[in-house]
């Protein structure tokens, strides 16, 4: 069954490749989503895919070698809106390219 985790990291996230992480991890498990860093010093990440594969990301999370101080979730039901993972940053470069 598709499901969607909502994920908020705290601590030191910004600056150590965790959003190219998740990124990379998210495509080798078939997830779609996206992630970003919050202006508060967060990155905030919404996942969707098969339940037993967000259970292995966030099983991942937990041990992906990233400082995280505290890691806030929230599973609940796939919507469906993605058809692919992006970090918000590859996703404005996209977007720029397209409309040149």
């Amino acid at each position: 069954m598709q499901k969607r985790l909502e994920l908020k990291f705290y601590g030191q996230v910004q600056g150590v490749g965790l959003r190219w992480k998740i990124q990379v991890k998210a495509k080798e498990l078939a997830l779609v989503g996206w992630v970003k860093n919050c202006p508060e010093g967060a990155v905030e990440a919404v996942v969707e895919g098969l339940d037993h594969k967000l259970q292995n990301f966030l099983s991942w999370c937990y041990n992906s070698g990233i400082n995280i101080d505290l890691l806030e979730t929230h599973l609940g039901e796939a919507t469906n809106e993605f058809n692919d993972f992006n970090s918000a940053l590859s996703k404005l470069i996209n977007e720029a390219s397209q409309s040149q």
